[in-house]
């Protein structure tokens, strides 16, 4: 978007800018409206994840077979209880994908066609 910016400031057209770069008219005009210090808040949320992982890790260390689904259950009733606040799902998810700490998934059980019956997956041996 700088470069449709500079275009715009060098004399060439909106509509023609948002054609050559296929943006959108209205796009341009938010962004060329905009102050020059703006900066954009999406990309600054960054927050300490230690305290959560630690108390995830005080969960699976009791209750190693948990998924992030129970994990997030125990952590949203130990927060209620402690008078802190809530902890995301999808933030629990995140924490215990990057620390390799999610289950694997289960393996599903097929049927298996062997000659004159079938015989189920999981019941082979």
């Amino acid at each position: 978007m700088d470069s449709a910016r500079a275009l715009i400031a060098r004399g060439w057209g909106v509509s023609f800018v948002s054609r050559c770069l296929r943006v959108s008219r209205a796009q341009l005009h938010v962004i060329l409206r905009r102050a020059d210090d703006w900066k954009d808040g999406r990309r600054s949320r960054h927050t300490d994840d230690t305290d959560v992982l630690r108390r995830i890790h005080h969960v699976i260390g009791e209750l190693p077979t948990y998924g992030y689904r129970r994990v997030w259950a125990l952590l949203r009733r130990q927060t209620e209880l402690d008078g802190m606040p809530a902890i995301n799902a999808k933030r629990v998810y995140r924490i215990m994908r990057q620390n390799a700490l999610l289950l694997e998934p289960k393996t599903r059980c097929t049927a298996i066609e062997t000659g004159t019956y079938r015989q189920s997956g999981c019941e082979r041996k």
